[in-house]
């Protein structure tokens, strides 16, 4: 399932700051360029056939066809991130600019790169700028675009270092296969991906940093969490169970291990978070 962009308030061009986990990793694209600057913290992304790791100072360009996703993240990831709707980027990233890659949709070259704490420092103090004007309209337009083309010519220099790797297209087959179906065991998998078992989970946990059983949960739980919704229609078993967990048990180990509690525990805050809802 393919997920869409939650951008903060309005939707249009914008800057905010993410400093608490991403909370849904599925994999998704939008209509706007999307820039990320990595301030704190260790993620990596997989975008395409390619996988990138993200550390302080990573400089990211997201384009509108390119779907990615966010397979992990350090619980310090700290990211700056802004997208400029097509529109902005179509005006101030015109043909004869050296900005005009800009207007791409999925460009064939490597757009990550790291750079220098010093232009990490001047970036990041942009941002912060920016986002304080974002209750004055003309302001935080004429911002923004500044900040892209700054952020592309902090880019743009060659020398930059890269921080990609190519991945095996068995692992990407099998991710699309998880995408589309978390129940499909590991001897399907491998079958589909044309490897044999024992091989695709060698070069998936290379590539992807996870186990397959690892990544398959990752689904799991988050189709958990959409059917379970806030709890009022239907059990936790139910839903587990619909998730592709075999049992209860083995839905109590994985909830516990990825989300830092127990379902029950999980329950009691959804009860706790309706009860002391204000009304209207």
């Amino acid at each position: 399932m393919e997920a869409i962009l939650d951008v903060p308030k309005e939707k249009g061009s914008r800057v905010w700051f993410q400093e608490t986990p991403f909370p849904d990793m599925r994999p998704h694209r939008h209509e706007e360029l999307e820039l990320n600057l990595v301030v704190s913290g260790t993620a990596r992304y997989l975008l395409g056939s390619r996988s990138y790791v993200l550390r302080q100072g990573t400089l990211v360009w997201l384009f509108p066809n390119q779907q990615h996703i966010l397979l992990d993240q350090s619980a310090d990831l700290k990211v700056w991130l802004a997208v400029f709707t097509p529109a902005l980027v179509r005006e101030f990233c015109p043909k004869e600019s050296n900005a005009y890659p800009l207007q791409s949709n999925d460009p064939l070259d490597d757009f990550s790169r790291i750079i220098s704490s010093t232009e990490c420092t001047g970036l990041s103090t942009l941002f912060h700028e920016l986002e304080s004007f974002s209750d004055e309209p003309e302001l935080y337009r004429l911002g923004l675009v500044w900040l892209l083309r700054m952020a592309w010519k902090r880019w743009e220099p060659s020398t930059l270092e890269s921080n990609f790797s190519d991945i095996h297209p068995a692992v990407e087959k099998t991710l699309c296969l998880l995408q589309e179906d978390s129940t499909l065991a590991l001897p399907d998998l491998a079958r589909q991906a044309g490897l044999s078992p024992s091989q695709l989970s060698r070069v998936f946990k290379t590539a992807i940093g996870h186990t397959i059983s690892s990544y398959r949960n990752y689904y799991r739980i988050q189709s958990f969490i959409k059917l379970y919704g806030n709890g009022q229609r239907r059990t936790l078993l139910d839903c587990a169970l619909d998730a592709g967990f075999g049992s209860y048990e083995q839905f109590h180990r994985t909830f516990k291990s990825k989300k830092g509690c127990s379902p029950s525990e999980y329950k009691r805050q959804l009860t706790h978070a309706q009860s002391h809802r204000v009304k209207p």
